[in-house]
């Protein structure tokens, strides 16, 4: 059965705002105490952290960018690139200089991020595909070439729940693929490994036409989390019924 249509575990209370706000602001007034995905505060008490802040990026989590780059060749001039979960927004200062001048720059979040030069920021759930194709269409985009996500769930400290967690946002990353991602184009996701891990990758290898796992040499050390590389066939997929 294709993820996108696999039944929610009803432990998971995923708050849906359906909200989609375009900003060249910061807006400080905006939370979601009750996000699946608020973005871990950037504590400089690392290499990582205190390299990242010393070449100007939000957050360490650049580097982890960085190199499934270099491994994979994610970002190349004239892309358009879809960052859900895009706060604090490293991701795109990274993407943003590698899309060059012709290429877009999108980042989701239900956080407002600070602006960042030549990208735009949408305040969205990305839990609601519905309203993530809707920001998408008032931006006049219709297809991207790269999907990035550094989604991780707000931790239970309950491991199989959190993992669970991961697989469920990951869903809706994917929900999304299936319906703007080019022939072709790649989507990039961080999962949480636990008991469900293996069923989900088996299941995006018999829909995908590569799929990759890589660890990142900048995850902390006592971190589950894995990125998987996915690449789309050349033909779009049959979307499956709703």
């Amino acid at each position: 059965m294709p993820w996108a249509s696999r039944r929610r575990n009803p432990s998971c209370n995923f708050s849906v705002t359906g909200s989609c706000t375009l900003f060249s602001a910061p807006n400080p007034q905006y939370s979601n105490p009750q996000s699946p995905y608020l973005p871990k505060p950037y504590t400089p008490n690392d290499k990582w952290s205190q390299r990242a802040q010393r070449e100007g990026f939000r957050a360490r989590s650049v580097f982890k960018l960085m190199e499934l780059d270099e491994r994979f060749h994610l970002l190349t001039p004239g892309m358009t690139v879809l960052d859900l979960g895009a706060a604090p927004g490293s991701w795109m200062q990274y993407a943003v200089t590698n899309v060059g001048p012709k290429g877009r720059v999108i980042g989701m979040d239900l956080q407002a991020i600070e602006p960042i030069e030549g990208t735009t920021t949408v305040i969205q759930d990305i839990t609601d595909t519905a309203g993530v194709l809707k920001a998408l269409a008032a931006l006049n985009i219709d297809h991207v070439d790269l999907i990035l996500s550094d989604l991780a769930p707000s931790t239970s400290g309950i491991k199989d729940i959190d993992q669970w967690r991961s697989i469920e946002l990951n869903q809706s990353v994917l929900e999304v693929a299936e319906r703007v991602l080019s022939p072709g184009g790649t989507c990039v996701m961080k999962v949480f490994r636990g008991a469900d891990f293996d069923a989900f990758l088996r299941e995006l290898k018999a829909q995908w036409s590569t799929v990759r796992t890589a660890h990142a040499h900048a995850s902390r050390d006592r971190s589950k989390e894995i990125y998987i590389i996915a690449i789309s066939n050349t033909r779009h997929r049959e979307h499956p019924a709703r």
